[in-house]
């Protein structure tokens, strides 16, 4: 009965210590509804879009 104990509290610690990821740190926890609140978008490069512009004709039946 005691090694279930002890099991039990270890598992619930572990839980617990999951939850404390450094990068869950100062996330916002309450969002506004329709309001981005993302990192900026970068700008594609020129063979980025013409890339995109190939890939989207050979997509055409």
């Amino acid at each position: 009965m005691k090694t279930v104990l002890i099991a039990s509290v270890a598992i619930v610690f572990a839980t617990g210590l999951a939850g404390c990821r450094e990068e869950e740190q100062d996330r916002p926890l309450h969002l506004d509804k329709g309001v981005y609140s993302g990192k900026a978008d970068t700008k594609l490069t020129d063979d980025q879009r013409r890339e995109l512009e190939r890939r989207g004709q050979l997509q055409k039946f």
